[in-house]
């Protein structure tokens, strides 16, 4: 029938989207890497005292994202 040959042909079709897909994401933590080594700099203290607030600022993420990156980096 028409219709069984459609949906393979969709089903195909969102193969191959997963395949290609695998090549875009992002490391395997989720993490870039420009977010860890300022963080590890920010953990070393070479940021000096400020807070997270301003840290995320700094990196242009929300603060959020920050504490999301940070348990995804302490679990390592």
């Amino acid at each position: 029938s028409r219709h069984g040959l459609h949906s393979a042909v969709i089903k195909i079709g969102l193969d191959v989207a997963k395949s290609k897909g695998k090549k875009l994401e992002r490391p395997a933590t989720g993490v870039p890497k420009e977010f860890i080594k300022e963080y590890n700099k920010f953990q070393a203290g070479e940021y000096g005292s400020i807070s997270v607030v301003q840290f995320a600022k700094l990196q242009g993420i929300a603060v959020s994202t920050y504490y999301k990156y940070a348990g995804i980096l302490k679990e390592r």
